[in-house]
């Protein structure tokens, strides 16, 4: 069972309705056939505090770079524990060291014929997570997955208002 520590951790900041979920997901992608040892998906982002939220938000408005976001705090489920950001560890060389990363959609590392960031967001979708990629009339966000059970950002902000949350601070949905 293939699970680098830098994943392991971040995954442990997941809401505890989608960690377990979210992990069945990352070992059916990492451990089976599907990229053949010379990618890895590694969780690039999951819960995220919202004063870096509003600096993503800042980014191609405020401050120089690309617009990334058009969620600003508390209006990303990522402030919840409900998404993440993914990322492909590839290893070009062969010699089992991940020197390089991908987001390049169309991407054929392993040499099926087919991408393996797709085959990797299929794989999660399969799990029931939202994919950023599908957003209609939104800005897509590729490497963003999200369970949302139904909510909104802002009825999950509203509930964060009114307190309801477990011991651990995670939204009691």
């Amino acid at each position: 069972m293939y699970m680098d520590q830098i994943s392991e951790t971040r995954m442990l900041s997941l809401h505890p309705q989608i960690r377990n979920i979210f992990v069945d997901a990352y070992r059916e992608v990492n451990d089976g056939v599907l990229f053949r040892g010379r990618s890895k998906c590694r969780v690039a982002c999951a819960l995220r505090n919202p004063k870096t939220q509003h600096q993503l938000f800042q980014q191609g408005r405020e401050v120089p770079g690309k617009i990334v976001t058009n969620a600003d705090s508390w209006q990303s489920f990522h402030q919840y524990g409900l998404a993440s950001d993914l990322v492909l560890l590839v290893d070009r060389d062969g010699n089992g060291t991940y020197e390089s990363v991908s987001y390049d959609l169309g991407e054929d590392i392993n040499g099926d014929h087919e991408a393996d960031w797709l085959q990797m967001l299929e794989v999660f979708k399969s799990h029931g997570f939202e994919l950023g990629r599908e957003w209609h009339g939104k800005f897509k966000e590729s490497p963003h997955v999200q369970m949302t059970f139904g909510y909104n950002w802002k009825t999950l902000y509203e509930m964060k208002q009114q307190g309801l949350m477990d011991a651990d601070g995670y939204l009691i949905l």
